[in-house]
């Protein structure tokens, strides 16, 4: 096509709004869109009540410790409310003041009034135009256990928006490389390692430590955490990478 011919200027502003167009689609969908975070939840197989005022292995204690996780200060009784079963959330939530709507955004908590109980989940994406997301959740599709979905936004009955700390979160130590982390290693980054699966719940594999030198517990915990982020096979044998490294300090 010759742009000199008459019209090209018309055609040169369509194609730039076009463009503009298509490159803020893109940053709009990519600013609503994370990734799931994984199974980091502290209190796996445990019971009684956790440090937020709810049961432990239930959907309400998930959500509520990827709050706090993420910065806010959440629980069942806070500013003189009270959260109770998931599905009072959204009455709760709005007395004490948080927005609640039907609009999704990536960190709100989603909530189903169904059923005798209700369920929360934690939103982790939006996707296809805000028309589904996908969450976190725990106690739906496996008792007591960890489960992501993804639904569409219409078989949700509220979104609860948990104002954040606005601090930002410290970014993870660099990986240190692959050397540190093998049989008969001793240094500090497999305690750091060590420390940090403790932290995200994965201490269970410990009879001692963490310490320095690399054990097979160590190597059990890594996988652990590894398979919770969905990964097998040779994405989850035990051994830390940058991407495991990156989310475990996350």
């Amino acid at each position: 096509m010759n742009l000199k011919k008459a019209g090209s200027t018309k055609f040169k502003k369509t194609l730039i709004s076009f463009v503009s167009l298509v490159v803020l689609s893109v940053f709009t969908l990519s600013s609503a869109s994370a990734s799931v975070i994984g199974n980091d939840y502290p209190y796996k197989g445990k019971s009684g009540v956790d440090p937020w005022g709810f049961y432990k292995g239930e959907c309400t204690s998930f959500v509520a410790w990827r709050m706090n996780h993420l910065g806010a200060k959440f629980s069942n009784n806070m500013k003189g409310g009270h959260f109770d079963n998931a599905k009072y959330w959204a009455g709760n939530a709005k007395r004490i003041g948080f927005k609640v709507d039907h609009k999704p955004n990536v960190g709100a908590i989603a909530q189903f009034t169904g059923g005798k109980y209700g369920h929360v989940a934690y939103v982790a994406e939006v996707k296809n135009n805000g028309k589904t997301i996908k969450i976190e959740e725990y106690n739906h599709v496996y008792r007591h256990g960890y489960s992501v979905r993804t639904i569409s936004v219409s078989s949700v009955s509220n979104f609860i928006h948990v104002p954040l700390s606005n601090t930002k979160p410290t970014k993870a130590p660099p990986f240190p490389g692959t050397q540190y982390f093998k049989p008969g290693a001793n240094n500090k980054y497999v305690t750091m390692l060590g420390q940090q699966l403790v932290k995200k719940g994965y201490g269970k594999y410990y009879k001692s430590g963490p310490g320095p030198k690399w054990s097979d517990a160590d190597r059990q915990a890594v996988a652990a955490f590894q398979r919770a982020q969905g990964w097998t096979g040779k994405d989850a044998d035990g051994y830390p990478g940058p991407e495991t490294w990156k989310r475990l300090f996350k």
